[in-house]
């Protein structure tokens, strides 16, 4: 693990409840366009600015809870709260690639907002501070936050481009049949890019207000240039508690309530769809297997609907009493990514003929998303209905999981029902 200086200098950290005047002030997205970051998950929210150290990881050699632990011991805490996610954390997104460097930052300035809990903030500088000057100084930061940093202009025109294009996109998908025949396996994931560009510089809050909005029930977030609201749930821990929701198996939703039952029963019902979803849950569950006591991994999957698309999901859940080995949920994250649903199966031959097929790097599309705190909790999403926005640039991404038998177009419908995502969020003429 590499800090951003060879020596860790010394950090000092104060949590403290936020009382509702400064909440009220503060705006929630604002942060996303002032070096900040965002997450939320209906049950928690956090949001922040500025960083206060740059960490490193080598996602395989030294991403384990050990290393994790280290990078908190250089903190002196002073947590006024004791909640969940309260003191410093540790924050980002991660790298598909697992050859990838692992960069995270611990954040200067969080925001949290429990729904059953209230709202606080930690605060995370380079020299110690108390309580009434963590408010005065939050009292001054507050206020820059209390508007979006820009006004939202509408572009004149958007343009979007296929990477590959879709008759591009349908060789591959033919070429890795083939391939997959050849190498005996059961499935890979393949993606597709579209770039948006357009006549103005897109704002962030604006599109994850946006998304917030229309996927309340997804996991929206922002950190950096990466952004999406993701409906899958890779891993969360809170004390021993560790659970896992992945998704595999899709069908469109039309609007109709009649049509869209009838096609979430053909879902249940498919063989193929059923085969998909078995081949990522049951892997979820013996990995999580090898590090906790006690795994239930429920006999029927049930079925998760979005705005367009409903899928086949899992609620997995799993204890851990400690007694094995101290565990992080940023250690969970590297142990369960990628899952099948991400990779394919089985998963080091999925990732090579990912990198052959595809050629160029997926970047935190696909990767794990989230946070963890001192104690070693934290929650984390697959970075999936996700865009890379930069400037007047915005790239999305979307993946499907491709059997033997898959047919190339109904994959390729499929991809551009999960496009819309944010294609609705982006493109607002």
């Amino acid at each position: 693990m590499l800090t951003s200086s060879s020596e860790p200098r010394q950090l000092f950290s104060i949590s403290i409840w936020l009382d509702d005047l400064l909440v009220n002030q503060f705006n929630r997205f604002a942060c996303v366009d002032n070096n900040g970051f965002y997450y939320s998950n209906g049950n928690i929210r956090l949001n922040g600015c500025d960083i206060a150290r740059h960490v490193h990881f080598d996602f395989i050699g030294d991403l384990t809870s050990s290393e994790i632990s280290n990078v908190f011991s250089t903190i002196e805490n002073t947590d006024l709260v004791g909640e969940l996610a309260s003191g410093p954390l540790l924050v980002g997104a991660l790298p598909f690639e697992r050859s990838t460097q692992v960069d995270l930052f611990i954040p200067e300035l969080v925001i949290v907002t429990s729904r059953d809990k209230g709202t606080w903030a930690t605060l995370t500088l380079e020299h110690p501070v108390n309580e009434s000057l963590a408010r005065e100084y939050l009292a001054k930061k507050l206020n820059l936050l209390s508007s979006p940093s820009g006004f939202d202009l509408s572009p004149d025109y958007f343009v979007l481009r296929s990477e590959p294009t879709k008759d591009e996109w349908l060789e591959i998908v033919k070429l890795s049949q083939a391939k997959m025949a050849e190498r005996h396996l059961e499935k890979v994931v393949l993606s597709r890019r579209v770039h948006v560009s357009s006549s103005n510089s897109f704002t962030k809050s604006a599109i994850l207000e946006r998304l917030s909005h229309l996927y309340p029930t997804c996991t929206t977030f922002c950190f950096g240039d990466f952004l999406g609201a993701s409906p899958e749930l890779l891993v969360s821990k809170i004390d021993t508690e560790i659970r896992s929701v992945p998704l595999a198996g899709t069908v469109a939703r039309s609007g109709n309530s009649a049509t869209d039952l009838h096609e979430i029963d053909q879902m249940l019902e498919s063989q193929k769809q059923r085969l998909e979803h078995n081949i990522t849950s049951t892997w979820v569950a013996a990995r999580l297997a090898e590090y906790c006591d006690s795994v239930n991994l429920p006999k029927v999957p049930s079925v998760v609907s979005l705005r367009n698309v409903s899928h086949l999901s899992s609620s997995i859940s799993a204890n851990y009493s400690g007694e094995k080995k101290y565990l992080s949920a940023l250690e969970l994250a590297r142990i369960l990514h990628p899952t099948p649903a991400l990779a394919g199966f089985p998963i080091i031959e999925s990732m090579d003929l990912i990198s052959e097929l595809e050629g160029i790097p997926r970047g935190n599309y696909g990767a794990p998303v989230g946070w963890v705190d001192s104690r070693g909790n934290g929650d984390y999403v697959v970075g999936i209905r996700s865009a890379t926005v930069t400037g007047r640039n915005a790239t999305l991404y979307s993946g499907v999981g491709i059997l033997p038998d898959s047919d190339p177009r109904q994959e390729l419908i499929e991809t551009q029902l999960k496009l819309q995502a944010l294609l609705s969020a982006i493109v607002r003429p």
